[in-house]
């Protein structure tokens, strides 16, 4: 997929290639630094980032280019431990559009700059086709990646030398290009700021723990799980179900592993209680071809959402030994898609 922009929220150039893999702790700031700045000043050939937008500002000449490969990765231990608890979850989802936002900005720093964008990688191109999620994404953004789509209808079968011809027209600023990307901005009005429930609640449980009043902190602990309950996002309850252990536990160590055992039936990537958890075994509610079917129709809506998905499980299988996770979690998708049901019990029951 192609994202294309002539005025705002995207980047591409020969000389920026931008990838979202885990940064190396040996990954110096002051090297990143030293770099845009260089970049700055003349052409020095194909820059990769690595999972870095903070500070990096890239206007007019400096950026025509920006590819983006894969969806961007957590870096901390603590970051690695909620990308695992939270996969695929609808708070993690928003996560990665805010920062794929933050990246596709780079480049395009004022209303005349230009650039385009390149989208790589199975789960970045599965995550940017979905229809649900024009609605969490800036108006600017949702206006030109509506306009990429209008471009990219028309370019089914295109070769790379058909591709490079439209690049090319943002690139080289071509006047009809930059009038229709002009066009799809055309009124786009940003309104407030929108919080979500659980982030408000677990700012005002923060800021009583802070105060000393933790009754009330564990008060506003459990309304940021009714909250993403009544969300139906299940494994961020989880997760906030064991914020919520944190806060009760200083006053009530009893129901604080109560709200454990209630958390890992939500998430089975949260601390487990001290009483452990009850080994619970799997069972096909039906026949493998009917299962196959079932969840087939339930995760993908068409034939092109089924190719990405597919392509996205694939990916995910290469073992790496820094996501291991993800490999796993990938066989238990793979397992789901030809109608088998699978578990993992060092996640669920391990301690």
């Amino acid at each position: 997929m192609i994202t294309t922009s002539s005025s705002s929220s995207q980047v591409i150039d020969r000389r920026v290639c931008g990838t979202q893999k885990p940064t190396p702790p040996s990954a110096p700031r002051k090297t990143i630094s030293a770099v845009v700045g260089r970049l700055k000043t003349g052409h020095i050939g194909v820059v990769v980032i690595i999972n870095r937008y903070d500070g990096i500002d890239l206007p007019y000449a400096t950026c025509r280019v920006l590819i983006i490969d894969g969806l961007p990765q957590a870096f901390s231990l603590t970051e690695r431990r909620e990308a695992v608890a939270l996969r695929d979850s609808e708070a993690m989802v928003t996560r990665q559009l805010q920062r794929l936002e933050q990246g596709m900005g780079r480049g395009v720093r004022s209303r005349d700059d230009r650039c385009a964008v390149i989208l790589l990688g199975a789960r970045l191109t599965q995550l940017v086709s979905r229809a649900d999620i024009l609605g969490r994404l800036s108006p600017a953004t949702k206006a030109q990646l509506n306009l990429s789509r209008r471009v990219a209808s028309g370019l089914d079968g295109a070769t790379m030398d058909d591709l490079e011809g439209v690049i090319r027209q943002v690139v080289d600023g071509d006047p009809g290009f930059r009038e229709i990307s002009r066009e799809a901005l055309v009124g786009v009005a940003y309104g407030p700021a929108l919080l979500s429930p659980t982030a408000v609640h677990l700012r005002q449980a923060y800021d009583a723990a802070i105060g000393g009043r933790l009754d009330e902190s564990r008060d506003h602990a459990d309304s940021a799980v009714q909250a993403a309950l009544e969300a139906d996002d299940k494994r961020l309850a989880g997760w906030l179900g064991e914020t919520l252990a944190t806060y009760l536990h200083p006053v009530d160590a009893m129901r604080a592993q109560q709200a454990l055992t209630a958390a890992t039936g939500r998430n089975p990537a949260v601390l487990r209680p001290r009483s452990g958890l009850s080994y619970r075994r799997v069972k096909a509610p039906d026949a493998q071809s009917r299962l196959a079917c079932s969840n087939l129709q339930q995760r993908y809506l068409d034939g092109a959402q089924l190719r990405l998905g597919i392509e996205a499980v694939l990916a995910d299988l290469v073992w790496d030994n820094e996501r291991t996770d993800a490999t796993e979690d990938a066989l238990a998708d793979l397992a789901g898609l030809i109608g088998l049901v699978s578990q993992r019990p060092e996640r669920f029951w391990s301690r």
